[in-house]
């Protein structure tokens, strides 16, 4: 693990897990880490993984896996992924990026369509700046012609010391519009992309090297 951080950057594993609300999570002094005797309601995996763009392709791609941990009452169960979907355009158009989410089938749920730079009319140029408060990330839904049904927000904090903190320290703001129909478990495939997306694209830092 030590080679991978400091070596492999957003290339390296994670491990996310999400708790309940209450007991240590509700005090300033928790410490850090998964805290103690309580049992996570999800697990967010991303594995090692060095993508490789071979013209139209990408090898190993990034992905975030999602499950839900085994306990005494039931056994665990694996949820779906989010996982980049690299197009043949990419290799020359690399400002729209797009990830596939889907459930443990294999059934793609949403598309998480990403513009950049010049990408999309140019809807996130210089965002999440002062210039440009939002850098938007849409939500699309495949069993309805791609239509824009929800979006992922990382919006600049204000010109404050956060905003300049944030520069150095990878720190981000997000809001997550869910699309109106979704349920649970959707959400959390949702919430599994946004994880993916902010490690992949938002936690460079200026020292990182």
């Amino acid at each position: 693990e030590c080679l991978q951080r400091y070596c492999c950057h957003q290339l390296r594993e994670l491990e996310l897990g999400v708790f309940p609300v209450g007991g240590t999570m509700m005090s300033m002094g928790e410490r850090t880490g998964w805290p103690e005797g309580i049992e996570p309601i999800l697990i967010m995996e991303k594995p090692f993984k060095c993508p490789i763009v071979c013209c139209c392709f990408m090898l190993c791609p990034f992905e975030m896996q999602v499950r839900r941990p085994a306990t005494t009452d039931r056994p665990g169960e694996y949820f779906g992924r989010t996982v980049c979907n690299w197009r043949w355009f990419n290799s020359c158009w690399p400002c729209d990026t797009y990830m596939n989410v889907v459930d443990g089938t294999e059934q793609v749920q949403y598309v998480l369509h990403r513009p950049d730079g010049c990408g999309s009319c140019c809807i996130n140029c210089c965002a999440p700046t002062c210039f440009n408060k939002i850098h938007r990330t849409y939500i699309l839904d495949p069993r309805n012609n791609m239509k824009i049904v929800g979006e992922l927000q990382n919006v600049f904090p204000g010109c404050n010391a956060r905003a300049f903190c944030m520069w150095n320290s990878g720190a981000d703001n997000y809001i997550v519009k869910f699309p109106p129909n979704a349920n649970a478990l959707q959400k959390s495939l949702i919430m599994s992309g946004l994880f993916l997306q902010n490690f992949v694209f938002w936690e460079r830092r200026a020292n990182q090297n």
